[in-house]
C-alpha cells in the first residue's frame, strides 16, 4: 500500500472517530504530496514523499519554537498534535552512529580528500537519508570527517 493510500485510509478512520488533530495533519501531508505531485508532473518516489514529509516535520517543528516564544502553548500544543500524526509516517530517524557510518561509506565511495569535495559527498548521500535524517546534521558530520582527513 503506498504511503498516499495509507493516508487517505487514516484519513478515512480519523474523520469517522471525529479527530480534529489527526483530520488536520492527514490532509495538510496528502494536500503537500499531491502539490509535490503536480510540480513534478508524475508520481513521486517514496524518497521524494519522505522528503515531503520531513519538510512538513521540520514546518511544524519551528511553528512550535515560535509559538512558543510568542507565549501561545494553545497553538503550540496543535502543532505539536498535528507533528505526532506526521512522525508516525517518517521512518524512524537515524542515530547520530549510523550518520557517522553513512558519511564514512559515502567518502570511501567518492573518494573525496577534502572539504572541496563536499558537494559530491553530499549528493551521493542524497537518498541514503532522505526523510531520516536532518540534511544539516548530516552536513555538519561530512564536514567534520572532511576536515580531519585534511588534518592528517
Amino acid at each position: 500500500m503506498s504511503l498516499k493510500q495509507r493516508l487517505t485510509e487514516e484519513l478515512k478512520g480519523a474523520l469517522k472517530a471525529r479527530e480534529e488533530f489527526r483530520v488536520n495533519a492527514l490532509r495538510e501531508m496528502l494536500g503537500a504530496l499531491r502539490y509535490a505531485e503536480l510540480e513534478k508532473s508524475g508520481e513521486l518516489t517514496e524518497s521524494e514523499e519522505l522528503s515531503v514529509l520531513s519538510k512538513l516535520k521540520k514546518r511544524h517543528q519551528e511553528s512550535i519554537e515560535a509559538f512558543e516564544k510568542g507565549n501561545r502553548s494553545d497553538l503550540a500544543n496543535k502543532e505539536r498534535e498535528e507533528l505526532n500524526v506526521i512522525e508516525k509516517f517518517l521512518p524512524s530517524p537515524l542515530s547520530a552512529e549510523e550518520i557517522s557510518q553513512l558519511v564514512k561509506r559515502a567518502i570511501e565511495e567518492t573518494q573525496a580528500r577534502g572539504l572541496k569535495e563536499m558537494g559530491k559527498v553530499m549528493s551521493a548521500l542524497k537518498d541514503r537519508y532522505s526523510g531520516r535524517a536532518d540534511g544539516k546534521v548530516v552536513s555538519e558530520e561530512v564536514k567534520r570527517q572532511l576536515s580531519e582527513m585534511g588534518k592528517s
